[in-house]
Order: C-alpha cells, then sequence, then structure tokens
C-alpha cells in the first residue's frame, strides 16, 4: 500500500485547495456562462449572481472544513493513495450535496436530487481543473525533493561491498581512520553517532569529495559546513574546531590551502 507524500497534506497545500477550487469555481462560472450552467444556477432568470456568489460559498466553506478535517486526519495516521484519493472523491459528493441543497430551497422547481446530479456534473467540469492543476504541481514538488535528497545521500559501503550506512552528506562531522576502520561521526538529530566501518581512507576519498567532505589530515576527513574556527595548538599544529562537541580535527599543512578555500 503506497503512502501519499506528506506534502500533500502540508498546510500549504491545503490551503491551496481551499482558495484555489472556490476561486477557480467562481472565475470560470462568470467569464464562460453556458446556457447549461446559467439555466441550472438560476432556472427562473433571476438571483444569477447572487446564487454564484452563494454557491462559490458554499464551495469555499466545504473545502475548508473537508481540507482542514484531512490536515488534522494526516497528523494522526498515513494515508495512502487510494484513502487520498477516495477523500478527493467525498469532497466532489459533499459539496454538490450543499449546493444542491442550497438550489434547492431557493428555487423549488426540481426535486432534490434531481440537483445533486446537476451540482455534481457543474463540480466535474469546474473543479477538475484546479484540482489537476494543484496536484501536479504538489507531484512536480514532491520528485524535485525527493531527487534533491536522494542526490545528497551519502551511502557507505564496506572492503566487502555490503552497503552498511546512509546518511546525508551535511550530517557528517568528520571521518577518522583507526587501523583497518574508518570511525564516521555524524548527526542524528541533536545527537552525535559514531559509526565504524570496515574499510579505508582511500576507499573514501572520491565519495567523500563529491559531497565537500574534505581531507584535512593523513587520517581525517573534514566537513567545512561545520568548522566552527581553525586554532593552532602547541609546536604550532593546526587544528578545527567543530560547531559540536567533538574533539579538534587536525589540519595539515599539505591540506591547508584547500580547505581554507571551502571555509
Amino acid at each position: 500500500m503506497k503512502i501519499i507524500p506528506q506534502s500533500y497534506l502540508r498546510a500549504s497545500a491545503t490551503w491551496m485547495h481551499i482558495a484555489g477550487i472556490p476561486g477557480f469555481f467562481l472565475s470560470f462560472v462568470i467569464t464562460y456562462r453556458s446556457a447549461w450552467m446559467s439555466d441550472w444556477i438560476a432556472p427562473t432568470g433571476e438571483w444569477l449572481t447572487l446564487n454564484i456568489l452563494m454557491l462559490s460559498s458554499i464551495l469555499l466553506a466545504c473545502m475548508l472544513l473537508l481540507r482542514g478535517g484531512l490536515w488534522l486526519l494526516q497528523k494522526k495516521v498515513r494515508l495512502s493513495v487510494g484513502q487520498y484519493a477516495g477523500w478527493c472523491v467525498l469532497e466532489w459528493l459533499f459539496c454538490a450535496f450543499f449546493m444542491a441543497l442550497y438550489l434547492t430551497l431557493m428555487n423549488c422547481d426540481a426535486g432534490y436530487f434531481a440537483y445533486v446530479g446537476r451540482a455534481m456534473a457543474l463540480i466535474g467540469t469546474t473543479a477538475i481543473y484546479p484540482y489537476v492543476v494543484i496536484n501536479l504541481a504538489l507531484a512536480y514538488t514532491t520528485l524535485r525533493d525527493t531527487g534533491e535528497t536522494a542526490a545528497n545521500l551519502l551511502r557507505f559501503y564496506d572492503s566487502t561491498q555490503r552497503l552498511k550506512l546512509v546518511i546525508a552528506a551535511d550530517a557528517v562531522l568528520c571521518v577518522r581512520a583507526d587501523e583497518n576502520y574508518v570511525n564516521i561521526q555524524y548527526l542524528e538529530g541533536s545527537h552525535i553517532r559514531t559509526f565504524s566501518l570496515h574499510s579505508s581512507m582511500s576507499a573514501l576519498e572520491e565519495l567523500l569529495q563529491s559531497h565537500g567532505i574534505l581531507r584535512c589530515h593523513r587520517s581525517y576527513y573534514v566537513n567545512p559546513a561545520h568548522i566552527r574556527i581553525l586554532r593552532k595548538e602547541k609546536e604550532n599544529t593546526l587544528v578545527a574546531e567543530l560547531n559540536q562537541e567533538v574533539q579538534p580535527v587536525p589540519v595539515s599543512s599539505k591540506y591547508y590551502s584547500t580547505l581554507i578555500s571551502k571555509l
């Protein structure tokens, strides 16, 4: 069961539906006044403008209620693609029922269920456009964000080419050699973690440098984004202090110029 991406359920997406669908409906009906729309909205030929405004207001109120409910629901449960599609159909039916109720009370020239059918047809021929445009925009945003996230991931393989660790490149603090292992220090939320990987420094060089993590010493790589300051210690040895509470990382003169150019 495929889960709907959270980008479809964020507050921004919720307001896009609440404002976009009634707004498009109002502008579409006013601009494109076909005979069947006018006859259905104002069968007696009166109150056409008033009925258009009232139907748009009803659509706005229904979308506010249902999209607001969906936004609250997604905080408690994860929705599948099928459940999200079902919710969109529910919105269509809910809006049609209340629009039909208003017109039945105003006109009384046809039965309620006749108006329900007409309301479903009207919403289906107008609201379908903003639904498609909004959800295509959300799909594009999701694909873009997913691509950017995937491109920023570091995949660490051990000496037998087995995948051992996947983390965001900007979470890496430093990498330190430890005999036949390398110790990867990284952030997990607000916590500092260390992962020991059976690998060599040279085996990781191309991977790390392609993500902006630079060699600063024979036994160290460091992420320049986390360097707070470079300072000299006794005997003129240079170290990089990081923003996080980890041991300073030594910097050799061989790599100093490359590192300083990235700060």
